[in-house]
């Protein structure tokens, strides 16, 4: 992932405990510095000053996981929203950076996906349930903003990770109306 001055490259790399850690490493320099521990995946924030982190919960057999707001500078880590129960999956910002959305794996065969939306002004994270038609278990498998109100979905109908059934969806935040395309 690619800051977004374009100076520096965000990557993943296992620890020697076998822990995946995040790094940075400028591109002008090549010096490498690390980011945060025990990280599942992380991205940029719009302002390049800080990054975005996914933590999941090691020891919860439910699996649940934080989004996570890492300074760069200080290293100053701040849990922007704790799940219990779902996974949190592909953090990614609004063209305009004002909200992340994160796909919400259910682990569960038979239980929808979901999609969070956390809005950075107010703090607010939002859960929007991904339910096509009379689809039980469907499952997230990407996920991108087209406008600032707007997210593609590539969606699994059969609750498994792979599948030759499957959807495109469009679905409006503000309305919280999921449509099949």
């Amino acid at each position: 992932d690619v800051s977004p001055d374009g100076t520096s490259v965000l990557f993943m790399a296992a620890s020697e405990r076998g822990l995946e850690e995040l790094y940075r490493v400028s591109l002008a320099t090549r010096e490498e510095r690390l980011v945060a521990r025990q990280v599942g995946q992380g991205t940029w924030a719009p302002d390049g000053r800080s990054v975005l982190l996914l933590r999941d919960f090691q020891e919860a057999p439910s699996g649940g996981g934080d989004l996570v707001a890492a300074d760069l500078e200080s290293g100053r880590e701040q849990v922007l929203h704790r799940d219990p129960l779902k996974r949190m999956l592909e953090p990614r910002w609004s063209p305009d950076g004002k909200r992340v959305a994160v796909a919400l794996n259910a682990r569960q065969v038979g239980l929808n996906d979901a999609i969070g939306v956390f809005d950075s002004a107010s703090g607010v994270f939002d859960e929007l349930p991904i339910a096509l038609h009379s689809y039980p278990g469907t499952k997230v498998r990407g996920h991108r903003w087209i406008s600032p109100r707007r997210i593609v979905l590539l969606l699994l109908d059969n609750g498994e990770t792979v599948s030759t059934a499957g959807r495109v969806a469009l679905l409006d935040v503000e309305r919280r109306e999921l449509t099949s395309l």
